[in-house]
């Protein structure tokens, strides 16, 4: 791999036989398989594609600038809609689609069949399905035996299969976002979207009404301890409790579980709007290994901003450089409809910029205090 984007950076061009020729001489079973040489073929169209864009927080104004003014046919570096472009292009190649089986293996397949039936009215959008595998799955009950729920885990700064996006429940897939939720021990809640539950029939209820109505159906208690409103967030204080299941040890169950919902109700996710978002998900979020869940109508595009937004700004806090598109990518690799449009991604890099300038505002301010007290 080092040898290809050694040569690409050298010469234009990667001659993937020559090189795998050569280095065959020196050791003989270097990539012995047909997918380990599709899969050098991947990595190294992702190594071309990204590089160059990895930044160290004291070129990022350098960095933006470069994107909001290279103008169209510039080939020694690129802008947004070139880089978002040159991404999608590489996910496409890289990425195994998410789809169903021909029609003819469908009939011919029992299991599918079954499979089919289990999930039957479980996607809100046939296009936006779950990876296998990253979808969790939902431990099953004497009462609910499906195991299968329209979510998937996202890497955060810390691990690899982490948080979920998940799209808001379905009025038949309530109970299993609460069994989600409850399983997977999840100690906090990002909703978008939420405000169109009167309006769309296919959201369904699922939270409490307030503090004094909470939310049941056959299989939890969901109850509201406080609600806060606070800018473009509601922050709700929630407890779930599962109801006994018959020939189940319920001693578990008579457990109250705490959490912390915030419904974000801006549906104008400018760089101002997604900063402050941020800001109050950052706050509230759980250190632990506890996880967080980012959830929209679709599961897709407003949680995947927002998931793939904290994941960046964790990285440019810790490590003092990042990689926008190799993150993006990574996230996309698992949900591909994540950052749909240029001005998502867009978006992304310009939340950077505001936290960086904002970061350096309260820098230079404690630097000034304690020069004025030192004086």
């Amino acid at each position: 791999m080092c040898n290809l984007l050694q040569e690409a950076e050298a010469t234009g061009k990667m001659d993937f036989r020559a090189t795998l020729w050569k280095l065959r001489q020196d050791r003989m079973h270097t990539v012995q398989t047909v997918e380990q040489y599709v899969y050098l073929h991947h990595a190294a169209l992702v190594g071309h594609m990204v590089a160059g864009t990895t930044v160290k927080l004291k070129d990022l104004s350098y960095r933006f600038f470069s994107l909001e003014s290279v103008k169209e046919g510039n080939k020694s570096t690129r802008n947004y809609k070139q880089e978002f472009e040159a991404l999608v292009e590489v996910c496409d190649a890289t990425t195994c689609k998410v789809s169903e089986p021909p029609e003819e293996e469908r009939e011919s397949c029992t299991y599918q069949n079954m499979k089919d039936l289990i999930t039957l009215g479980k996607d809100r959008l046939g296009n936006i399905l779950p990876n296998p595998s990253y979808r969790p799955d939902l431990i099953a009950d004497n009462i609910h035996n499906n195991t299968y729920i329209n979510a998937v885990f996202v890497p955060n700064l810390i691990r690899d299969r982490q948080d979920i996006l998940t799209q808001l429940p379905l009025p038949n897939t309530v109970t299993d976002f609460w069994r989600l939720v409850s399983q997977y021990n999840v100690r906090l809640l990002v909703a978008f979207d939420t405000e169109s539950e009167n309006t769309d029939e296919t959201i369904g209820e699922f939270l409490p009404k307030s503090v004094t109505e909470p939310f049941e159906n056959d299989s939890f208690i969901i109850e509201s301890k406080s609600a806060e409103e606070n800018g473009l967030v509601t922050e709700i204080s929630l407890t779930v409790q599962q109801k006994n299941v018959p020939g189940l040890d319920s001693s578990s169950n008579q457990t109250k579980k705490a959490l912390t919902l915030l419904l974000c109700k801006s549906s104008q996710m400018d760089p101002p709007c997604v900063l402050e978002l941020q800001e109050k998900i950052q706050a509230r979020r759980p250190m632990n290994t506890s996880r967080t869940i980012y959830m929209c109508r679709n599961g897709a595009d407003k949680s995947g901003l927002m998931c793939i937004q904290s994941i960046l700004l964790d990285i440019m806090k810790l490590d003092r450089c990042l990689t926008v598109p190799l993150m993006v990518g990574k996230v996309k690799a698992i949900r591909p409809q994540v950052i749909p449009t240029v001005d998502q991604y867009k978006c992304l890099y310009r939340v950077l910029k505001l936290a960086y300038e904002s970061q350096n505002v309260y820098n230079n301010v404690g630097e000034r205090q304690g020069s004025s007290s030192m004086t």
